[in-house]
């Protein structure tokens, strides 16, 4: 392979993860907010909960509080991901760089 063409391969791959990593945020952005929704919604039904003395909000409040749990599970799974990916397109620009014999941000040794 020549230079050029893996120049050309890093780039892409730089370009994919750069897509990747924005899908990511905007999916975490998404669940933080749904996340913020279920918790505002959980205090709220308990405290309608205690104010009519209702089990319907408690069990509202219970579902609400299985959602939000479920979120944060989801939220932690994709935020690892999003770091995965970050890491890759730190190694592809790294790789890049090299192929340029650009040596000065690697680590001496």
């Amino acid at each position: 392979m020549t230079r050029e063409h893996l120049h050309t391969i890093y780039s892409n791959r730089i370009d994919q993860f750069a897509a990747a990593i924005r899908k990511e945020t905007g999916r975490l952005n998404l669940i933080s907010a749904a996340r913020l929704f279920s918790l505002v919604t959980l205090i709220w039904m308990v405290v309608l909960g205690i104010k009519h003395q209702e089990s319907l909000f408690y069990g509202i409040a219970f579902l609400m509080l299985v959602l939000f749990l479920v979120l944060v599970t989801k939220h932690n799974k994709h935020r690892v991901i999003r770091d995965l990916l970050r890491q890759q397109q730190s190694l592809n620009e790294t790789e890049q760089s090299c192929l340029n014999h650009e040596y000065q941000s690697l680590p001496d040794g």
